[in-house]
């Protein structure tokens, strides 16, 4: 007897669904993976705020599960370097019957340290992650000679840093934009390091000049020939944004409740903003 296409496709769809019925109902399909990932972390310590979050999930639960309002677990944040520790307090955020645990530190993170984000389970189940935190450098500026016009070179120094901290980092200003009157642009300058100790710490340097900044950018890049790049700025006031991370930046993974032992994302780090005028582009600004 032969089968139309159709019927064949209706068998093979009742075949599928039955074996996922099948596959749901046995005591041995384990999504959550309880031989190795117990607790999932996914959080931050910013230098510069007053409260870090760390949230934690049961890898064993799933989000719409856990309506207890309490994780059955102690989190403790370890200061390695001075030998500090606090056991965090828990707070619960629910969204639509979904409750995440986060849970906060008002300690000062410190800079240059090593910490340790411990999860201990009741049945002596545990995860952990460490982290490094970077320098809270110091930032200067300097806006360069004033009579160099558009070619000013500026030179943005950070000190002290690790060499394999991780810096990200760019310039932006206002000029007109291509749909929009004012928009803001953004410059990544290349960044140099400069060791100056025998600890590995060192300077991270920015340089650029503002006709380089400009020139960079798709849009203002069309400048008719003979005007001067700087005569389309908006403000002669620049700003530095920058986001600073520990040594390990690198090592973080995305947080998953599958990921086995139950690490996820935690990094160590601080975000400024400066903003600063070039004398040298003044004269080419309508302020």
């Amino acid at each position: 007897m032969k089968l139309k296409k159709r019927s064949l496709y209706s068998l093979l769809s009742i075949f599928f669904l039955m074996s996922f019925f099948i596959s749901s109902c046995d005591d041995s399909f384990d999504p959550f993976n309880e031989d190795q990932g117990f607790y999932s972390i996914f959080g931050d310590l910013n230098l510069h705020k007053d409260i870090n979050f760390i949230r934690v999930k049961n890898l064993n639960i799933t989000l719409d599960a856990d309506t207890t309002q309490q994780l059955n677990a102690t989190v403790t944040l370890k200061n390695l370097t001075n030998g500090t520790s606090e056991v965090l307090k828990d707070s619960t955020i629910n969204f639509d019957g979904v409750i995440t645990h986060n849970f906060y530190t008002k300690a000062t993170i410190k800079e240059a340290s090593e910490y340790e984000i411990v999860v201990d389970g009741p049945e002596g189940n545990s995860v952990s992650m460490k982290r490094t935190s970077p320098y809270d450098s110091d930032i200067s500026i300097d806006t360069g000679n004033a009579d160099d016009g558009c070619n000013a070179q500026i030179t943005i120094t950070i000190e002290p840093v690790m060499q394999i901290s991780t810096l990200f980092a760019d310039v932006s200003f206002l000029a007109p934009g291509n749909k929009t009157p004012k928009r803001t642009y953004q410059y990544k300058p290349d960044i140099e390091f400069t060791d100056i100790n025998e600890q590995g710490a060192g300077k991270k340097t920015l340089r650029f000049t503002p006709e380089e900044a400009i020139l960079a950018q798709n849009y203002l890049a069309r400048i008719s020939e003979g005007r001067n790049p700087c005569s389309v700025l908006l403000k002669d006031t620049f700003s530095l944004n920058m986001r600073h991370f520990g040594s390990d930046y690198y090592t973080t993974v995305s947080d998953s409740i599958k990921i086995p032992g139950g690490e996820g994302r935690f990094i160590a780090y601080y975000d400024s903003t400066l903003k600063f005028i070039i004398p040298a582009v003044s004269s080419f600004v309508n302020n």
